[in-house]
């Protein structure tokens, strides 16, 4: 994947946008530019997209816990789990998504492959379970 490049009409349109504020840095990255506070992105530009962390949105979500407890894994804060309940049980799952980047054939490089992992111990007990029980 090549990444796309900025135009400089880009890179002034990204910066009339970032906060003037001391705190703020903008620094290159990769040929586009980053929005940092206390070395924390919060604003990047990607070729001539803006993307903007939406934080305070995010936590407004229902289950969103605010501020993680200090003794949280930290693995809990890499992914949003999928969340199915079925009956007493509330299964948590993560995915992993594989694609063919260098693909040649038109339909093997749009395929692409989601597979799911569970997310918790309770969630594998559930499922091996069920593999037992099936067979």
């Amino acid at each position: 994947m090549k990444i796309p490049k900025p135009t400089d009409e880009d890179k002034e349109r990204f910066q009339s946008l970032v906060p003037d504020d001391p705190r703020v840095e903008v620094k290159p990255m990769f040929g586009n530019l980053g929005a940092f506070v206390n070395g924390n992105m919060f604003m990047g530009l990607f070729g001539s997209d803006i993307g903007v962390k939406l934080a305070d949105e995010l936590r407004g979500y229902p289950g969103v816990e605010v501020n993680p407890s200090a003794g949280a894994d930290a693995a809990d804060l890499l992914f949003v789990p999928l969340v199915l309940r079925m009956g007493d049980h509330e299964l948590t799952f993560f995915s992993t998504l594989a694609t063919f980047g260098t693909a040649l054939d038109i339909t093997l490089s749009e395929l692409a492959i989601e597979s799911f992992f569970p997310a918790d111990d309770a969630t594998a007990a559930v499922l091996r379970a069920a593999w037992v029980m099936s067979g």
